[in-house]
């Protein structure tokens, strides 16, 4: 999740989006605004969760494919995951081929499981965030699109930030959402390197105590 591919550098636009313009039919030259929330989340790869064999339990459906629903020549086609440790399951009937339900179906769980992994990691640092930052959390709406003053907001680097205040056509048709997306990054990995650091003086002082 942290990686150099698309969810590394686009996981920061998770957030609610405000756009604030004046639509060509408003003849009073009133100010619209919408919203939209967006929410980025990873596609699981075999190499980002191991799941043990012996944790997960196998179930074949029969369906039957004889005449009138009688269960002559039944076919085993339709395949059900459970994640025994979790208890999360997964149903997969797709293909006609058990194989291949059998392989989507692992993928099902895998993604399934990650997602549950991300968002018990996503609840657990909002929480020490809130502890540490205060009520100040301005996360449901991340950005701000202001198309009569040509400026887009980023409201968690704020106007002090070179990358804070950009011109909106620049963000959609330049370079402005790259400047942007580099700055969320470049922010992501100080803070894990001050939390690592502060784990590390943590663990030092308790073995020097």
């Amino acid at each position: 999740p942290n990686g150099d591919g698309p969810f590394g550098y686009l996981s920061c636009e998770s957030g609610g989006h405000r756009v604030q313009r004046i639509p060509e039919t408003e003849r009073k030259g009133r100010m619209q605004t919408s919203s939209a929330v967006v929410v980025v989340m990873p596609i699981a790869e075999e190499r980002d969760l191991v799941i043990a064999k012996q944790d997960v339990k196998v179930d074949i459906a029969k369906k039957s494919s004889g005449p009138g629903g009688q269960s002559v020549n039944s076919a085993n086609q339709a395949v059900r995951l459970l994640h025994i440790p979790t208890g999360v399951s997964v149903f997969c009937a797709t293909s006609q081929s058990q194989y291949e339900n059998r392989i989507m179906a692992m993928d099902m769980l895998r993604t399934k499981l990650l997602q549950q992994e991300l968002q018990t990691r996503y609840e657990y640092e909002n929480k020490q965030r809130k502890e540490q930052k205060g009520t100040g959390d301005r996360s449901d709406k991340i950005r701000t699109y202001n198309f009569q003053r040509d400026e887009v907001i980023d409201h968690r680097l704020g106007k002090g930030s070179e990358a804070g205040v950009l011109g909106a056509n620049d963000v959609l048709f330049g370079n402005g959402l790259q400047a942007l997306l580099n700055e969320h990054r470049a922010r992501a990995r100080s803070d894990r390197l001050e939390d690592i650091a502060d784990k590390l003086y943590s663990i030092y002082k308790n073995n020097t105590a």
